[in-house]
């Protein structure tokens, strides 16, 4: 199953206040176009509804839109936070499948 660190979840309410969003809006994570070439990776952004084919979700007491036939590439995942000069960054960190 996706998870959201508490890390996370603190992270994603600061930025939802600094951004003036309420506690109900959640983070939907879909597939982002490739780029040069190169594989899709996924994209988060802030969605107030979930798109009709959503997987609706909650973790860490936040509410997560995953886009359809995202649940099981990201079964395992977790969604954390690490430090960069810049400040904190979200990092989706994958989980291989078993006997990979």
């Amino acid at each position: 199953m996706f998870e959201v660190t508490g890390r996370a979840a603190a992270a994603l309410a600061n930025r939802r206040a600094k951004d003036g969003l309420g506690d109900s809006i959640a983070i939907r994570i879909s597939t982002a176009d490739s780029r040069n070439g190169a594989s899709a990776g996924y994209q988060l952004r802030f969605a107030s509804h979930p798109s009709p084919d959503d997987i609706v979700m909650e973790s860490a007491g936040t509410r997560v839109f995953l886009a359809a036939g995202l649940e099981e590439p990201l079964a395992g995942s977790v969604l954390d936070v690490v430090e960069t000069p810049e400040g904190p960054q979200l990092i989706l960190m994958g989980h291989a499948p078993s006997g990979a």
